[in-house]
């Protein structure tokens, strides 16, 4: 069968294949294919701390638990509540994710009420389940290394350049973003700008010729 009698066949609403290769679906790695769209500028957003520590410190204390467990976590807030939402697959006794926020919210600078969120006195709620056999059938169960696919999260695309920076090939807006979020905490921190929050953000976009 050919690539294309392959893409007029396909059901994207069927579970992924167990006997695909990239992500489930019915392609080879020699039937894929990079298509890259050009735009004449390029936006980054930066966000302050906090933004992904919660999830990333989840992670940790799953592998520490369990080196092969299988996690997907995101946390939402609002003011005065945590939320935790996501999917969790691992050996050994469960993972205490309530302490887990209150820790990180707390590091990162969440402690007043004033501010939004208190990590002693906000509402914590938790909405994780196991990892649905659909998604581990297309992600992970009998495959290879070189047949592993991604889960349902979301894909997430992105470059490298050498236009800006030689060591992390980043682009240059997400340079100079990170760049601004990282002084603002330091403003933030050292009292300099009173006002800035743990959950302060920035967004630098270039126009290019």
């Amino acid at each position: 069968m050919t690539k294309q009698e392959i893409i007029n066949t396909f059901d994207p609403s069927q579970p992924g294949l167990a006997d695909a290769t990239i992500f489930g679906l019915p392609f080879s790695s020699e039937q894929s294919e990079i298509i890259i769209i050009p735009v004449p500028w390029e936006v980054t957003v930066s966000y302050g701390a906090g933004a992904s520590e919660g999830p990333d410190a989840i992670l940790d204390a799953c592998i520490a638990q369990d080196p092969h467990a299988k996690v997907a976590m995101e946390t939402a807030t609002k003011t005065g509540m945590v939320v935790l939402l996501g999917e969790v697959t691992m050996e050994g006794p469960a993972v205490d994710y309530e302490a887990i926020a209150r820790r990180v919210c707390k590091e990162v600078g969440f402690v007043s009420e004033d501010i939004g969120l208190d990590a002693d006195k906000m509402n914590v709620i938790i909405n994780v389940a196991s990892q649905s056999p659909e998604i581990a059938q297309s992600v992970h169960n009998k495959k290879f290394d070189e047949t592993l696919g991604a889960g349902d999260q979301g894909l997430m695309f992105g470059y490298a350049t050498n236009e800006w920076d030689q060591d992390t090939l980043h682009p240059l807006s997400h340079s100079l973003s990170n760049q601004i979020v990282a002084r603002l905490k330091e403003a933030r921190l050292s009292g300099e700008i009173a006002w800035l929050r743990p959950d302060c953000k920035s967004q630098v976009t270039l126009e290019y010729d």
